[in-house]
């Protein structure tokens, strides 16, 4: 009887000791935190388009491998023709941005992320407002981050941007600033621990 009470004692020890391992959804992962980030961009519009800079910036909360936070990109300056007019049309957009960081624990790692939001477009020729219109942009990336300090990340990564809604006012009606890009992204702030006490 004392075996079988021992058996049954070691038993539900060891049920219980694996019951604290299982992972779940929520409770599952002590890896909490959050951190601000500058963003570049580099990209080139394409046929009559010049290769363009913009940078902007986020921030996010951190749960696990996962982020969700927002962020905002300004200063995109494109010259175009229109109507064999010099045209300067300023762009700038901000909106949700959700990303993931597989493997962070290790120094070089994978980095996903997709920026959703809506934006502005004004439109000058010869200094003067012309136009203006606002539109949906969808910005999906991915590409590596290396963890440089516990408190410093930085991912390099290739992308899309596809804008939507730049029809609005006749003078950019056939404007398609749809493009690949190139992302610059630079983290600062606190990516917890994760379970077995790595960064």
């Amino acid at each position: 009887m004392k075996h079988l009470q021992l058996c049954f004692a070691l038993l539900l020890a060891v049920s219980f000791t694996y019951a604290q391992r299982d992972q779940t959804l929520f409770n599952g992962n002590h890896r909490t935190g959050a951190f601000g980030a500058p963003i570049f961009e580099f990209y080139d519009f394409g046929e009559g388009g010049d290769f363009e800079t913009a940078n902007g910036g986020g921030g996010a909360l951190i749960v696990g491998d996962f982020f969700i936070g927002g962020y905002g990109i300004g200063d995109i300056n494109l010259v175009e023709s229109i109507e064999n007019d010099r045209a300067e049309i300023d762009l700038a957009h901000g909106g949700l941005w959700f990303g993931a960081t597989p493997l962070q624990k290790y120094a070089v790692h994978p980095y996903v992320s997709v920026r959703v939001g809506w934006g502005a477009a004004d439109i000058q020729i010869d200094n003067s407002f012309i136009a203006g219109d606002r539109f949906f942009v969808v910005s999906p990336e991915a590409g590596v981050e290396v963890n440089v300090f516990r408190w410093f990340r930085i991912a390099g990564t290739i992308g899309y941007q596809w804008f939507d809604g730049l029809d609005g006012a006749d003078a950019i009606g056939d404007l398609n600033i749809n493009n690949m890009r190139a992302g610059l992204t630079l983290r600062f702030g606190g990516f917890g621990r994760d379970r077995k006490g790595g960064w």
